[in-house]
């Protein structure tokens, strides 16, 4: 884990920094090299400073995180709804989950996924009002997200009101991260 204090927000960071805790993105990390995927999650500087007890000595990050990856298909009227659920469970005390649900059939989402199933780190962004905690593991996900893109083919699209309309069905305010976790816990990642 590597904590770096901010000198200016971008835009992203604003958006980030203006959405409840626990929030989750997906953004591209331009590095001189390549352009790399990090998820990004808003959290208190209380949560984010946890993060350390779970980072080996040395700060190198390598701390537990258990990853899900798991392919929903919802259907309404008749129309097959693919949701992709990524899930993360970091081994504070409490255990702290998060989640975030992508459109498959987008196209700009295929892309990213696509760049995604090819990156070999899983790179995970915490922000909290000053400063930014970056967790990075081996990208355990990657053959998910090739299956995932594998089985849908490259067929319609859903529109984005009607899987937002399915996500808000399935998981209502109520339902939160670590539900989602138990719910999915006997599937493979």
């Amino acid at each position: 884990m590597v904590t770096e204090p901010y000198i200016d927000r971008t835009e992203l960071e604003e958006m980030v920094h203006s959405s409840p805790y626990g929030t989750a993105f997906v953004s591209p990390w331009i590095t001189s090299a390549e352009t790399l995927w990090s998820f990004l999650i808003h959290e208190s500087q209380d949560v984010v400073d946890s993060f350390e007890e779970i980072a080996v000595p040395g700060g190198s990050g390598t701390g537990k995180l258990d990853t899900k990856c798991v392919l929903i298909t919802l259907s309404s009227d008749g129309v097959a709804i693919p949701m992709l659920a990524f899930l993360f469970r970091l081994e504070t005390d409490p255990p702290t989950v998060y989640s975030l649900f992508m459109n498959p059939t987008d196209h700009a989402v295929r892309e990213l996924l696509d760049d995604l199933s090819k990156q070999e780190e899983l790179i995970i962004d915490f922000h909290d009002e000053h400063h930014l905690a970056r967790l990075k593991r081996n990208n355990n996900l990657r053959a998910c997200i090739a299956e995932t893109l594998a089985s849908i083919g490259a067929g319609r699209t859903v529109p984005e009101e009607m899987f937002d309309l399915a996500i808000d069905n399935m998981v209502p305010d109520s339902f939160d991260s670590d539900a989602l976790w138990e719910l999915f816990a006997g599937m493979v990642k």
